[in-house]
């Protein structure tokens, strides 16, 4: 593969295997190198954008594999190129599939799927987390639809970075739901647990501990981290509600120093901190699933 030379103006972009693309759509892209502010390799071709409007070079015969860290979302890297001719309306909205209690419910359970995923993903969820069904769940579904496909709760700007556009647009959607939700039902805050995976994580941490947020009765984070966004603070003043992290030592894409991480940081605010490291991937631990479903029994015991 040849890169652009260090110092050029504008390098153009050059196809290497053209049968293999078509004009104007969306393309995802692994970093390999940075030449000029350009990414200069493709990772996997979904559709390729008209030539004449780039300014990033790319192979799409190679395919790399290394861990996600490494992946830049599509959206923000046309954004940053130049190379997106649309926009994403973000007055978003959210919708919830909702698991009734089996009778008054004396709290709630709400979990919030990862990237590409839907409102379907975590549903199962709910009845393993809380088997007698005394707290009523719900599984919101993120309200953009980026590249590769699913829904997304934001772009993606580096781990540990939500891209501030997008997060902000997502969280105040996912505010206003959630506070609906709990007036809908009547449930005060400290009855609530938020928990979700992966970027869904990341919204379970937002909402429970962003600036002004009211303080849930505990927060799970599953293969996630702790987000920094410009624009948005959390407060980690005391008291701090109990947290509940697991984490894979094998994960590729949130490596397992991101669960490290907001342990660390939690714990030294002074909040309850429930730590499970697994040998796993990007996915959850069974066993832990059932550790967590004592925990929020815990933290919400029956009524009476």
């Amino acid at each position: 593969m040849h890169h652009a030379a260090s110092g050029s103006a504008a390098p153009r972009l050059r196809i290497l295997e053209e049968r293999q693309v078509a004009a104007r759509a969306a393309f995802l892209i692994r970093v390999e190198e940075v030449v000029n502010g350009g990414v200069v390799l493709v990772h996997r071709l979904l559709d390729e954008p008209q030539s004449e409007h780039a300014y990033v070079e790319v192979d799409v015969s190679r395919c790399v594999c290394r861990d996600a860290s490494d992946v830049v979302d599509s959206l923000e890297a046309h954004r940053r190129l130049g190379l997106y001719p649309g926009s994403h309306d973000l007055r978003v909205s959210l919708t919830a599939r909702v698991r009734p209690a089996a009778a008054e419910p004396e709290g709630a359970l709400v979990l919030f799927h990862g990237r590409g995923a839907d409102e379907h993903d975590l549903f199962l969820l709910l009845d393993a987390l809380d088997p007698e069904r005394r707290l009523v769940g719900a599984t919101p579904r993120a309200p953009l639809s980026l590249p590769p496909g699913g829904s997304h709760w934001y772009v993606l700007g580096g781990i540990g970075t939500p891209e501030a556009t997008t997060f902000q647009a997502s969280y105040a959607a996912a505010t206003e739901w959630l506070d609906g939700f709990m007036q809908e039902h009547n449930i005060a805050v400290d009855r609530l647990v938020l928990g979700g995976f992966s970027q869904g994580g990341v919204m379970a941490y937002s909402l429970g501990l962003g600036q002004g947020r009211p303080r849930p009765a505990g927060i799970i984070a599953l293969s996630s981290f702790v987000p920094t966004v410009e624009g948005f603070e959390l407060d980690l003043s005391p008291p701090l509600p109990p947290v509940a992290i697991g984490h894979g030592t094998l994960d590729p894409v949130i490596e397992v120093e991101w669960g490290r991480r907001a342990r660390a940081l939690l714990e030294e605010a002074g909040a309850e901190v429930l730590y499970r490291e697994t040998p796993m991937f990007h996915q959850i631990d069974p066993d832990f699933i059932r550790v967590l479903s004592a925990w929020i029994e815990r933290l919400l015991p029956p009524r009476g």
